[in-house]
């Protein structure tokens, strides 16, 4: 006679179930553990503020930092370290400014814990003073210092007024607009339409004459100039300011 099948026996396990059952596991409190044992999600946010505040300053000048920690998960159980807790900020950032991520690690018990946040950091920037038209060659009228927030101003910007006297607008601005980089012609060695020195020679000989320069350059950098003797556009490299060589370089001159 057959015996009948068994019934009652475990049946095939869902994957999926089975994943979301340990996780609602390890968010539940372990047996035994008292509550005073865990580390609170408000303990842990203070714990981060108080790190992220006294970090060295983002920049020289820095007037005031404000600190938002983000909400930890309350369901995420952590027990309390027996150890000073170690933090640090995650990825490449080597400033505490925009937005961040602490890396909170206990040693005793072993965990590790990733804490988003965002910090302000104001200073005092170079803004315009009065509405300015593009090409303005700045001086300290033009210029003052107001307090942002330099975590916004991802394009940059200047917090000394010193660096940009005599400087040039490359676009107009409106009063009380930050100065960034952008807007502020290189100051390169050679200026397009500028006189320049064309410079040649070979062998014993050293050649100077008067050209202008057809486009900027940097130094190092190859770019055209017209010879004003002959009419000729040449190619050569900047060598300095308001130097351009040709050819070969030229033997220095003897002292």
């Amino acid at each position: 006679m057959d015996r009948p099948a068994q019934t009652g026996g475990p049946g095939p396990v869902n994957p999926r179930l089975s994943t979301s059952c340990l996780f609602a596991a390890l968010l539940l409190p372990a047996a035994g553990l008292a509550a005073g044992s865990l580390v609170q999600p408000e303990q842990l946010r203070a714990r981060v503020s108080a790190y992220l505040e006294g970090l060295p300053p983002a920049v020289k000048n820095e007037a005031r930092r404000v600190v938002t920690v983000s909400r930890i998960d309350p369901r995420i159980r952590l027990a309390a370290c027996s150890r000073p807790l170690q933090m640090q900020l995650a990825g490449q950032n080597p400033r505490p400014v925009g937005r961040v991520t602490v890396v909170v690690a206990c040693a005793q018990p072993e965990w590790r814990i990733r804490v988003p946040a965002r910090v302000a950091v104001h200073a005092p920037v170079v803004v315009a003073a009065t509405p300015l038209a593009a090409r303005t060659r700045l001086d300290k009228s033009h210029l003052k210092l107001e307090d942002r927030d330099i975590s916004t101003l991802h394009a940059g910007m200047f917090t000394d007024i010193a660096s940009l006297i005599g400087a040039e607008l490359r676009y107009p601005l409106a009063a009380g607009r930050v100065i960034t980089p952008a807007q502020i012609v290189p100051d390169y060695p050679v200026h397009k339409n500028g006189r320049v020195r064309i410079v040649s020679g070979g062998s014993g000989y050293r050649v100077e004459v008067a050209g202008v320069a057809l486009e900027n350059g940097g130094k190092g950098e190859r770019i055209r100039v017209r010879n004003l003797r002959s009419g000729r556009v040449l190619e050569g490299r900047v060598i300095g300011r308001d130097q351009v060589q040709v050819g070969p370089p030229p033997p220095r001159n003897r002292q």
